[in-house]
């Protein structure tokens, strides 16, 4: 045969070949258990491979939850240093303005201005005191009694150290120290007093944070126990680590640190990340750090990877139980229709034994010769969906993942009911069964076209025409043969366009008169009239005559078993219509038109 769209798909391991009329007995060439064999397979690679997929689709998903969690965290710690370092600025504005223009001896020993700094002091919660030192390093002035302070040298320390140069003089964070007086871990914000013509005269204001105080808030910003927040230094001095661990005094960050730190100050406010191991216990994170804008410091997030990996162990732990649970389903389903084939090949063969030496198949063998082929598709439509899955997770395309899931539920059914229909149809006296069923035709030809969408492949498009109003609202026939029938004629249809190309589908209402030239003598009614078309290879005109013909195929020997047209046109000759094949000629295409006739209205 020259159109390949008239060519059907092999059966695959198992397939029984009926002899000629006259020939010998029939013989199956396998066992059930050979036939379903890629089923069996599928059964267990599909959902090990959506295990797979989602695994891999989830852990990339939490990676990127992971860092954009991380870089809020941060931006939220980053405002609220800022905002406490904006309090102490305001508070050192206020010194500053209390004070000025006065000399150093009038400072020393001013109650009203030492009044001034406990209020300041008592009002601003966290603060552990606001001071004052004069040029000479010596302390004048103290938020805390006693008052007068005693003069002790504060020169040594860093904070003081750093306002000496007056040139350089500005914003300073000193180092991490314990408080002579309470004991308490604490940091020390400096800016130079200025004189009254606004320049630094080498005194120095400083107001003091209590470490511990950051502990409560930092709590509730740890999104993981084994997570650290710290505020360091741009040289590198860590002065705050949360949680505090032993041995934290003079902590630096060094190399990934220091790279990381000019980074983040070239320009400050942005957020720089950088892997790194953590200099206080060794362990490997990844950091986010920002440099605050106007002040001298930069906060750091260190991220533990333990933290990911928790959530992602979680998730894959809940797609391993779908994987699991489909794979169930598919071992089921696979061996509820094995079992059903099984016994459905034993009535078959009895079947054909009756049937040898008959002239032609009737239409109840060609249908049951079919079963291997249609379950051959849906095994391929089951593979295609999946494919289609897969492709979905890859683009996060969550919606189009579940509809095309709940398509494969679908055709599962439809294969367990066609499979159950079909087993019933080749036992004696059960073959009227399937010929009272009815089916709306409009919805059936719809739900096919979604279903062939799906599965038929990226490079044909399924076109369905739109559906005329004055269709017959049932009409005779099983829609689960409707459709395997329809994806027979879809595959051959797909097989004529090797390059890609367009599948149309249209269903009309057409009455047939008598005496009307139609196929199989159609009795006079109703049809519904449901057209395949195709832009293919064609059927050369001196074969035509013999398409539909059961087994006949131009494919070489075990590459196609010629069941499918002779199937679709068994299920419309079992519902009382008939089915025909127009070409006009090689090149130009091929039209397949089942007619299935009205349903009394008192049909069910």
């Amino acid at each position: 045969m020259a159109h390949t769209a008239l060519q059907q798909k092999p059966d695959g391991p198992g397939t029984q070949t009926i002899p000629p009329a006259g020939g010998p007995a029939p013989a199956f060439s396998a066992s059930a258990g050979e036939v379903f064999w890629p089923l069996w397979l599928a059964s267990i690679l599909v959902p090990l491979l959506l295990f797979a997929g989602g695994a891999w689709w989830s852990w990339h998903m939490v990676q990127a939850e992971a860092h954009d969690r991380l870089k809020r965290t941060l931006a939220v710690a980053a405002e609220h240093a800022a905002r406490a370092f904006e309090t102490q600025d305001a508070l050192l504005a206020a010194a500053q303005r209390a004070s000025k223009g006065m000399g150093w001896d009038r400072i020393r020993g001013n109650a009203e201005l030492a009044s001034f700094l406990r209020d300041l002091d008592e009002r601003t919660a966290g603060l552990g005191a606001i001071g004052m030192t004069d040029p000479s390093g010596r302390l004048v002035q103290l938020s805390a009694p006693p008052f007068t302070p005693p003069p002790d040298d504060f020169s040594d320390r860093d904070y003081v150290r750093a306002q000496v140069d007056l040139a350089t003089a500005g914003p300073f964070i000193g180092r991490t120290i314990t408080a002579r007086a309470n004991g308490l871990h604490v940091i020390r914000y400096s800016r130079p007093r200025l004189d009254q013509d606004g320049r630094p005269d080498g005194g120095v204001l400083w107001a003091t944070i209590r470490t511990g105080e950051l502990a409560p808030y930092y709590d509730t910003l740890l999104q993981h126990p084994k997570d650290a927040i710290l505020l360091v230094r741009p040289d590198g001095a860590v002065l705050v680590r949360h949680p505090a661990m032993t041995g934290d005094d003079g902590t630096r960050l060094t190399g990934w640190g220091e790279d990381a730190l000019r980074q983040a100050s070239d320009p400050p406010g942005r957020t720089v990340l950088a892997p790194g191991l953590s200099p206080m216990d060794g362990q490997k994170r990844l950091y986010a750090l920002r440099q605050l804008t106007n002040v001298p410091l930069v906060v750091v997030y260190g991220q533990h990877p333990a933290g990911p990996w928790s959530a992602w162990t979680h998730r894959v732990a809940i797609i391993g139980l779908v994987s699991g649970g489909a794979m169930a389903v598919l071992f089921w389903v696979t061996w509820v229709t094995s079992r059903r084939v099984a016994r459905q090949a034993e009535v078959r063969a009895a079947a054909e034994a009756r049937l040898r030496g008959a002239e032609r198949l009737s239409a109840l063998g060609q249908v049951t010769a079919g079963v291997a082929h249609d379950i051959r598709n849906l095994a391929l439509s089951v593979q295609g969906g999946a494919k289609l899955i897969r492709q979905a997770l890859a683009r996060d395309d969550r919606d189009r993942a579940s509809m095309v899931a709940e398509l494969l539920d679908e055709t599962a059914g439809r294969g367990a009911s066609l499979t159950e229909r079909m087993v019933r149809m080749v036992r004696r006296g059960q073959a009227e069964a399937s010929a009272m069923a009815t089916l709306d035709p409009a919805a059936a030809v719809a739900g096919a076209a979604v279903l062939l969408k799906a599965v038929i492949g990226s490079r044909w498009m399924v076109r369905a025409d739109p559906m005329p109003p004055d269709l017959p609202r049932r009409v005779r026939g099983d829609q689960a043969e409707l459709e395997a029938a329809l994806l027979n004629l879809a595959v051959n249809s797909r097989d004529a366009m090797p390059e890609g190309g367009t599948i149309r589908l249209s269903v009309v209402a057409e009455r047939v008169q008598q005496g009307d030239e139609y196929p199989a003598k159609l009795a006079p009614g109703l049809y519904a009239r449901i057209v395949v078309i195709d832009s293919g290879a064609g059927i050369d005109g001196e074969i035509l005559d013999r398409v539909g013909q059961a087994f006949f195929t131009t494919k070489a020997e075990g590459q196609g078993t010629g069941l499918g047209l002779s199937s679709a046109a068994a299920f419309a000759r079992t519902a009382g219509g008939a089915m025909r094949v127009e070409s006009p000629g090689p090149g130009r295409g091929t039209a397949v038109t089942l007619w299935l006739p009205e349903a009394p209205a008192e049909a069910p």
